[in-house]
């Protein structure tokens, strides 16, 4: 155990999405709690009423998994409401309400992998995620409330398969954009206009097949996303496009965070016949080179990975104000859906 990591609390049947300097927004299928950093104190927040839908993911985790049911993510918004992504939709729940209500219908696929919103949360994007075989047009969709949706960019017919996450970056006042799937089609873009322009930075390669990066002041960090090759941490220079290879690593990376200026990694367990780990786990590093250490690693649990899920550990938004990290176990054999916190004693 890293000795800046104390390891705070463990809660079971609840989903961390996001974390701020005193509790977390965590879900437990449809309903919406704060937990506090103790995990003493659980207050309810409001639901997104489904009908007959909630009813077996309520009683089973195993239908909970099936289906992809409940909340996926949540971003509170600066006038007290939050929003939040569930399967197909985005919903709302203004301050002086419980309920959430739908305000956008996600025209294809199930979700997106995230929604992206500027420090003061008067930006959110989020890129089409669906099986797109036939290569049609991608959008990235804008809003400035979150319950009024526009188009906010389109990848012409054939450019991409679908958007992997958006990700604002602070030091330039911007967003990255990541794609896939083939070669041609792993991009890395960026805009600083809000998507009037949106520039390719890096492409053609697998190394630039990512769901998430974490940006530095200098460049970015790239952990790939690949079952085609072997997986690594990279390091992106944004103004020379110098690129290093920091560390292999086990499997694909689907989630990151950056706590008080500590960078982690979230390693799944995904099926390939090239990377044949079995294990997913955490990647801690105080300085993003070469000394990233494993803080948590468990075994993928024996359910089909095709109808159950991979095996991860998810990692929720962090505001900027915290000093705790939370992680989220899925399809693991010790750790299936609980919530396991660290205080990051600095």
């Amino acid at each position: 155990m890293n000795t800046f990591l104390q390891k705070e609390c463990t809660i079971k049947g609840y989903k961390p999405l996001y974390v701020t300097s005193e509790f977390v927004y965590a879900a437990k299928n449809n309903k919406l709690y704060t937990i506090s950093n103790s995990c003493n104190d659980i207050e309810y927040i409001g639901k997104y009423p489904m009908g007959m839908s909630d009813y077996l993911p309520s009683k089973s985790r195993i239908f909970t998994r099936l289906l992809r049911s409940g909340f996926h993510s949540v971003v509170p918004l600066n006038d007290g409401s939050i929003i939040a992504l569930t399967l197909g939709k985005i919903v709302h729940k203004s301050s002086g309400s419980n309920i959430f209500t739908p305000v956008f219908n996600i025209p294809r696929g199930r979700r997106p992998l995230n929604i992206c919103h500027s420090a003061n949360c008067t930006e959110m994007y989020f890129g089409e995620y669906f099986d797109n075989r036939d290569r049609d047009e991608v959008n990235i969709y804008g809003s400035h409330d979150g319950q009024k949706w526009y188009v906010a960019y389109t990848f012409k017919k054939g450019a991409i398969r679908h958007v992997h996450g958006v990700y604002h970056d602070q030091y330039r006042d911007g967003y990255w954009v990541l794609t896939g799937d083939d070669d041609e089609e792993c991009q890395i873009l960026f805009t600083d206009d809000n998507f009037t322009t949106l520039n390719v930075a890096f492409a053609g390669k697998q190394k630039y097949r990512a769901v998430t990066i974490i940006p530095k002041e200098y460049g970015l960090i790239v952990p790939t996303d690949t079952p085609l090759e072997k997986n690594y941490i990279q390091w992106f220079d944004v103004n020379s496009n110098r690129q290093e290879i920091i560390q292999e690593i086990t499997g694909s990376v689907f989630y990151s965070a950056t706590v008080q200026e500590t960078m982690f990694i979230s390693v799944i367990v995904e099926p390939s016949k090239i990377n044949l780990n079995k294990y997913a786990k955490i990647l801690v590093s105080k300085n993003g080179g070469t000394d990233w250490e494993t803080l948590i690693s468990d075994k993928k649990d024996r359910l089909s990975p095709k109808y159950f899920q991979y095996g991860s550990f998810m990692i929720p938004s962090h505001s900027h104000e915290s000093n705790m990290l939370y992680v989220y176990g899925t399809a693991l054999a010790n750790y299936d859906d609980t919530t396991i916190s660290f205080n990051l004693n600095l």
